[in-house]
């Protein structure tokens, strides 16, 4: 491994990298954070540490030694290396003694010229160890040949800047089935809330784990990012923070500028990981551009190859397997987002899937000839289904087209809401359709419903349906949307359960020691005000106890979640009675019963399981444009596209579906449903 010395040299000669990196900018005021990543990268290996500020990355005090020591004897080095360097740092700011030894020396350097009393002090409650990682580095560069051209050609095609390929260094050093400590999987390190958005994952399908599956799905969170910010570093850094948070940034700094953002933004989850996302990627391109002075020759793995053939029907693994001669381990191997239940064929794998097989010329006419009885018209059926985090016992019964009620009764369950991840769960027969079960309290909106048709099936008048809701044009109405077909109270949403994640590697700010690049803080279900990284809204409370509201809310809502009645509601707010409330409008509320914080959990888990039922049954594959022409209005659009008004805002923020301007340009989400044929 070359010395920090070889690093700094490699820069010199390299002088056009300081100013872009991959079509990407590199901004000269964090060159110092970008050459602390690049030493971690290329100049440090995993026997030692950095002694560094944790606000002010470049500062590094000096290094700690791990070589042959166990992960407990690590950790009290690095322990005993942080107390230390605290020490240091206190008593040069208490008073400066008149010979300085070489450690307060390289201390007092650190920071320039004559630090003052108050910089040291506060530095020594931001000390971290950063572990290196360059050979990991270099591993993961030489996996990266198997997938490099379908990165490049995948981002190219969304008109991603190339420079992206090297992100994976930053989140899994390219291997396919890592995981976080927040439970993101794969090469590109998607939770389970936001990668259902752009992927399959259920218990048949983990498409996390199919690095070409979700490069395209990368590629199109990033893509759907940009055209939101309208800047690729915060682009890129949203990937990590979401894109509310992004948001939010630039509209209190009054700049999209990655380096102010860095320098100024406080938000309330933007720390180390945060700051440091976008630099960690300029290092990481840098380094992969000098590679070969960094480690030497860095032969690539080759490319993997293979032919892509759609599954007409369900099938198992074992015949298609059987039917392309080859080993279902090789189809395993090639289709890494199968889960178990196909490869030991107790799951079908599922129609209009498309296969991975070895190069074979005839490959598409062998599928074809599978006989009939080996085509299989449903998915078999689950009897017992273990819960995954962020599964509600709502969102279950939707997917197996059952009830709450009758997966409570099937499971001797008392409380919905006591679920855990990991429990194994019976799945009674499928609840038919047509009429709606006796006593059910709420309706989700399907494709092809009408209020009179939910209403006949429900039992109620048109008129009371929509009294209920809160709803003035019965046309309004769209799918996903949550309909009350009692007045009884909802029940009031909890969060939904979560594993349990192992420790992380570090303390996210004023940590200790970290063993990798600070990546993925994002939590896997909602969060403080966050439904999901690619969700922009802000569910939080606004000055004034008000809240803006959002698609699919309604002032019942507002009193379940509150425990108040919905005429104090409608008395705050000078509403009468049977007049629903505008999307976007901003409404004062009573917390006199529930805190803000309360309110706001019960906010974001209404939505996290709204969005979470909807993608478990579509997902985005690309985005339309359209100018309004003369004579439309948002809700035939909406229904033309077959997309809700939720999903709808966010790909326009701040839309106003009464206020709908001539020429104006809307972006529309292509949604393809769960077995759907794989878009051309």
């Amino acid at each position: 491994m070359l010395p920090a010395l070889a690093l700094m040299l490699a820069l010199a000669l390299n002088p056009a990298a300081a100013f872009a990196a991959g079509d990407l900018p590199a901004p000269e005021g964090l060159r110092t954070e970008i050459d602390f990543w690049k030493r971690v990268f290329g100049a440090t290996g995993r026997d030692t540490g950095l002694v560094h500020d944790s606000l002010y990355v470049g500062v590094v005090y000096g290094e700690v030694s791990l070589k042959d020591l166990s992960p407990r004897a690590r950790r009290s080095a690095i322990r005993a290396a942080v107390r230390d360097y605290r020490n240091v740092l206190l008593r040069l700011a208490d008073r400066r003694p008149g010979k300085l030894s070489e450690k307060e020396q390289r201390v007092l350097d650190a920071w320039g010229a004559d630090p003052s009393r108050e910089t040291l002090r506060a530095a020594a409650g931001r000390l971290r160890v950063q572990q290196g990682v360059a050979e990991k580095f270099r591993d993961g560069l030489v996996r990266s040949g198997r997938w490099r051209d379908h990165i490049l050609r995948t981002l190219e095609d969304h008109g991603v800047p190339a420079g992206v390929a090297a992100l994976p260094h930053v989140e899994s050093s390219f291997q396919p089935h890592a995981r976080s400590s927040a439970a993101a999987l794969g090469m590109w390190q998607f939770t389970r809330s936001t990668g259902r958005r752009f992927m399959r994952i259920d218990n048949v399908m983990d498409e996390r784990l199919d690095p070409w599956r979700a490069t395209v799905a990368a590629a199109q969170l990033l893509t759907y990012n940009h055209s939101l910010l309208d800047s690729w570093p915060l682009a890129i850094t949203a990937y990590n923070q979401g894109v509310g948070a992004m948001l939010r940034a630039a509209r209190q700094l009054g700049t999209k500028d990655i380096e102010t953002v860095v320098r100024r933004y406080k938000g309330r989850t933007f720390k180390f990981a945060g700051r440091n996302f976008y630099v960690e990627l300029i290092a990481a391109i840098e380094v992969e551009e000098e590679a070969e002075r960094l480690f030497g020759p860095v032969p690539l793995d080759p490319p993997i190859d293979y032919v892509m053939v759609q599954v007409p029907d369900y099938m198992r693994l074992s015949t298609l397997a059987g039917a392309l001669s080859v080993d279902s381990s090789m189809l395993a191997s090639l289709n890494p987002g199968m889960r178990q239940p196909i490869l030991s064929d107790s799951k079908y794998v599922p129609r209009n899937y498309a296969l991975r097989v070895p190069p074979m010329a005839d490959a598409r006419d062998r599928v074809a000839a599978i006989s009939s009885d080996q085509r299989f018209a449903s998915q078999i059926r689950d009897r017992n289904y273990v819960i995954q985090p962020g599964d509600t016992l709502s969102l279950i019964a939707q997917r197996y087209g059952t009830s709450v009620t009758r997966l409570m009764q099937a499971n001797n369950l008392r409380n919905m809401h006591r679920i855990r991840a990991g429990q194994t769960l019976e799945i009674p027969g499928l609840a038919a359709r047509e009429p709606i079960p006796d006593g059910a309290e709420t309706y989700r909106v399907r494709r092809g419903d009408t209020v009179g048709r939910i209403a006949r099936r429900a039992g109620l008048s048109e008129d009371e349906l929509l009294a209920l809701n809160d709803i003035g044009n019965r046309n309004r109405i769209y799918v996903g949307q949550e309909l009350r077909l009692t007045s009884a109270h909802l029940p009031i949403p909890q969060p939904p359960v979560a594993a349990e994640a192992p420790e992380p590697a570090a303390d996210d700010d004023n940590g200790i020691v970290a063993s990798a690049p600070a990546v993925e803080p994002a939590p896997t279900g909602p969060s403080f005000g966050v439904v999901s990284l690619a969700d922009p809204n802000d569910y939080t409370v606004l000055d004034g106890d008000r809240v803006q509201v959002e698609a699919a809310e309604t002032l019942g809502h507002y009193a379940d979640w509150l425990e108040v009645r919905t005429q104090r509601l409608r008395d705050l707010n000078g509403l009468s009675f049977g007049r629903p409330v505008s999307i976007g409008k901003r409404l004062r509320l009573d917390f006199s019963r529930v805190s803000r914080d309360t309110f706001i959990q019960r906010r974001v888990a209404f939505h996290h399981e709204l969005q979470q039922a909807f993608f478990s049954d579509y997902h985005v594959v690309g985005v339309s444009e359209y100018r309004v022409r003369r004579g439309d209005s948002v809700w035939q659009l909406m229904r033309r596209n077959d997309v809700p008004m939720w999903l709808l805002r966010q790909y326009n923020p701040g839309l106003d579906p009464d206020t709908l301007e001539v020429g104006a340009e809307l972006m529309f989400p292509r949604l393809q449903a769960k077995n759907g044929r794989t878009p051309s």
